[in-house]
């Protein structure tokens, strides 16, 4: 059976037993000590099961070796405070929200930032890819739904270092409908 992931509030990352829930493995995903709070938001276990992407409140996003526990890559998220990650059903990219509102796309092998994107006004909740690969969708804590067209990989990227930003004309997103918030 595949094992169940889990983040905690001490920045480590812990592999459950699906069944029993008996502790399997624990490492430490940011070198803090115990007594030092820091939130995993996201956590994917990649293609292949030998590596996991976390996601650190704190702005960090890397890849694990999940024998070792060992960091394998650091994506560079210029200390965005991350609140959500998700993962494309190929396992090449990685999306990442922030506090901030803003969305990034992530080659997964090199870790480098493929796009950022701008329009929720609020922290990103959710993100998911569609099943054709070309389209995310992004949920904020502003209320707001939005659609995104993506880049496949290899394709060329028109900027990676600034947002994409959204207009009221639609731009490059369509927002969906105003969530209700309660």
């Amino acid at each position: 059976p595949t094992p169940l992931w889990a983040g905690d509030v001490t920045g480590r990352a812990r592999v459950l037993h699906p069944s029993t829930r008996q502790l399997l493995q624990r490492f430490p995903v940011i070198d803090q000590p115990p007594s030092v709070l820091v939130n995993v938001n996201g956590l994917v276990v990649l293609p292949g099961d030998t590596e996991v992407l976390v996601a650190i409140q704190g702005g960090m996003l890397g890849v694990w070796n999940v024998k070792s526990g060992r960091l394998i890559r650091r994506f560079q998220s210029d200390g965005q405070k991350l609140t959500a990650l998700s993962l494309s059903k190929d396992g090449a990219r990685a999306i990442s929200g922030g506090r901030d509102g803003q969305i990034a796309i992530w080659n997964v092998a090199t870790g480098a930032r493929l796009q950022l994107l701008c329009g929720h006004t609020g922290p990103v909740q959710a993100l998911t890819i569609t099943d054709d690969q070309e389209t995310l969708v992004s949920a904020g804590w502003d209320g707001r739904l939005k659609s995104w067209e993506i880049y496949s990989p290899g394709s060329p990227v028109p900027n990676r270092s600034r947002c994409r930003h959204t207009d009221a004309a639609g731009g490059s997103h369509r927002t969906r409908r105003k969530l209700r918030s309660g």
